[in-house]
């Protein structure tokens, strides 16, 4: 008998066969580590053979894949670094950093190094040092009210985003302790992780992002010496194992509308087909992957461009998924028809719309910071990537000129580093309605509104209770915001506080939510609110803004709430008048959040001013009702919370009004950007 496999043997044999090869390495004497680190089970019967038999042709072609800037030679690679490093010096200081922390255990999860108690804890919630048991797959339970674990922390460091800042490190400095690093996780993390045991396995999102990000860490690694045959053996035969995987258990149901999680597996089997062409399912992952995002992309994004979910952070995750898969099907010439190239620039069309003055964007509906890839260390609230990725697939300057520091996220994607354009675009930063999705963005200069009027759409897991609030910007901060989402499995405490009615700049009624919702089943919303809109005039001088929802007409004695915005371009000022339409006595709430780091003093009764981030800005704010006499009893400043990253909360001022009174109501506020001429404008 043999006393050694070669490569061929291992990947030619079919899956079902991992058993007989387990036993015949332990007759021929290799090492248990060996077995166990370089070989695994698998639940799937599908045969895994290549369509060539060249194997050391297949291995040589490992990571020469058509991704980005690696198939550059070495001149034009050097190039594209040295301009790397004139434009985003900084940046690729941090991405160092950033590896060096991986190699010594201690990955960037959610904006922070992240702390194990020995090894990297790929089935730890490094947050509450939980660990999920290695049991099969389907039994693994991701919402326990018993512990206070989020399977969002393990899952993230699971993706793997990391690999590709060790790959990134490693073209920058050729330091080879990247390369073992990456090899001994990589290699940990299949020892570890079986198909179908375990929590990395539950659902094909996970693995389809987690492939992404290893074919371009492998990528980035191709041309190390360090790599060795059994290296790339077993890295083809656990990417197999992923394909598979993903194919098989593909999160889509007849007749259940679908969501970000089923155009997320789609996008991974694109991915996977068009890398390992020599793969013999190779073919079905790219003919199914393909099919499927075109289709997702009719059912899933609305005629305006905004994904049904109506969130902002869920909107720049398919839109990254969208644009980086259809820039790889056009770089490996697969045809992507006009019309889906149409819709995604619409996609990025609202992404672009939707940014405050400071690049950030408002986290309407939930947000979990949600990535398929992460070139650059941006905040997780910055989806100015987005704007460059567009900047490259439409040539268009006006995103260039939005992107920002989004450029050099979006560069590794390009394969050649974005420039901004030389002169400043005309028609950009002008106000924006998105009538589908009822989102409205209210924009002059360097003052900024958004405002929710969002419809309803087949899913409502990621919805909030945000109808008729809104997010102000202006004089370089943002000031009223909404607060986030900050968790999702912890603390359905917390998750429940952060989506209810009054974490939001809009108003309560009776203490009644705008739409019910079972506080244990975290991830529904009642539809019990549609929203109306039935005036939006947009011109030189001012926007105007009328809606009213339904969400209160299932009260006993019903209530509509009807909010008008009016936004003066050239005063930079807003007044904001609700009206409370019904009958008898009832108790309003109104809301007010400010962001972290601004604070407010009381002029008067009524009057305040919000101090910002530097001392000599301010907003004046002005509450008055025309039905009734509010005193200070009616006014209460306090502390709430702002989440602008999973996982993370900062104090925040909240400034709310409180008042029982005979309805109908009208209540008027006033927001003037410190300039007193403006209050005779309003």
């Amino acid at each position: 008998m043999q006393s050694h496999l070669s490569a061929r043997d291992l990947l030619l044999l079919p899956a079902r066969g991992y058993a007989k090869l387990s036993r015949k390495l332990q007759e021929v004497g290799e090492k248990r580590e060996v077995l166990r680190d370089r070989v695994r089970t698998t639940a799937c019967t599908l045969p895994s053979r290549l369509v060539t038999l060249e194997i050391g042709h297949v291995l040589g072609q490992l990571g020469a894949w058509d991704f980005g800037p690696l198939r550059l030679g070495a001149a034009d690679r050097n190039v594209f670094l040295r301009s790397l490093e004139t434009r985003f010096t900084n940046d690729l200081e941090k991405i160092i950093t950033q590896a060096d922390r991986a190699a010594e255990g201690n990955p960037v999860v959610f904006g922070s190094p992240v702390q194990f108690r020995s090894g990297l804890g790929w089935h730890e919630d490094f947050s509450t040092d939980y660990t999920w048991p290695t049991t099969f797959s389907p039994e693994c339970r991701i919402i326990d009210f018993g512990n206070k674990a989020d399977i969002k922390f393990p899952w993230e460091l699971n993706r793997c985003h990391h690999f590709v800042t060790l790959g990134q490190a490693y073209w920058l400095t050729g330091n080879e302790k990247y390369t073992r690093t990456f090899l001994d996780q990589i290699g940990q993390w299949i020892h570890v992780n079986p198909v179908l045991e375990g929590m990395n396995w539950i659902n094909a999102m996970e693995p389809s992002i987690r492939s992404v990000n290893w074919l371009w860490a492998w990528g980035l690694f191709a041309q190390s010496p360090v790599l060795q045959e059994r290296d790339k053996v077993c890295f083809l035969c656990s990417l197999i194992d992923h394909g598979r995987f993903i194919v098989r258990h593909l999160e889509v149901k007849p007749g259940v509308p679908s969501s970000n999680h089923y155009i997320a597996d789609l996008a991974g089997l694109v991915h996977l087909g068009l890398a390992l062409p020599y793969v013999r399912e190779a073919h079905t992952w790219l003919a199914r992957g393909l099919s499927g995002l075109l289709r997702e992309l009719r059912m899933q994004i609305r005629g305006d461009g905004v994904s049904y979910e109506s969130s902002t952070a869920y909107h720049r995750f398919v839109t990254e998924l969208f644009g980086a898969t259809f820039l790889l099907c056009r770089r490996h010439g697969v045809k992507i028809p006009d019309w889906a190239w149409n819709r995604l620039e619409l996609m990025i069309e609202f992404v672009q719309a939707i940014a405050r003055p400071d690049g950030k964007s408002p986290l309407i509906g939930d947000s979990d910071d949600g990535r398929l890839h992460v070139f650059s260390p941006i905040e997780s609230d910055d989806h100015r990537h987005i704007l460059g990725l567009g900047a490259h697939l439409f040539n268009r300057d006006d995103f260039a000129a939005s992107a920002g520091p989004g450029l050099h996220d979006a560069s590794w994607l390009a394969g050649r580093v974005l420039q901004p354009p030389a002169s400043e675009p005309k028609n950009r930063g002008k106000s924006r309605a998105f009538p589908s999705t009822g989102i409205f963005a209210l924009r002059h200069q360097d003052a900024f509104m958004s405002v929710t009027c969002r419809k309803s759409g087949p899913l409502t897991g990621h919805l909030h209770n945000d109808l008729l609030s809104f997010d102000l910007a202006a004089l370089g901060q943002p000031w009223i915001v909404d607060i986030g989402t900050y968790c999702y499995t912890r603390s359905k405490r917390w998750r429940n506080h952060f989506r209810n009615t009054s974490a939001h700049n809009t108003i309560q009624i009776d203490g009644n939510e705008q739409n019910e919702f079972d506080e244990d089943d975290l991830f529904a919303l009642g539809r019990d609110a549609e929203p109306v809109v039935t005036l939006w005039e947009s011109n030189n001088y001012r926007d105007v803004l009328e809606a009213y929802h339904t969400g209160y007409q299932r009260l006993e004695s019903p209530v509509t709430h009807r909010r008008r915005f009016t936004f003066e371009k050239k005063s930079k000022s807003w007044l904001i008048a609700d009206s409370l339409e019904g009958k008898g006595r009832h108790q309003v709430e109104a809301s007010l959040h400010f962001d972290s780091g601004v604070s407010i003093d009381v002029d008067g009764v009524g009057e305040f001013t919000a101090v910002g981030q530097e001392p000599d800005r301010s907003l004046r704010l002005t509450i008055r009702s025309s039905s009734i006499a509010l005193t200070s009893d009616n006014f209460k400043i306090d502390r709430d919370w702002v989440s602008r990253s999973y996982g993370t909360k900062h104090q925040g001022i909240l400034l709310r009004v409180t008042f029982t009174a005979q309805f109908p109501v009208v209540l008027n506020t006033c927001i003037f950007t410190g300039d007193e001429r403006s209050r005779s404008v309003l």
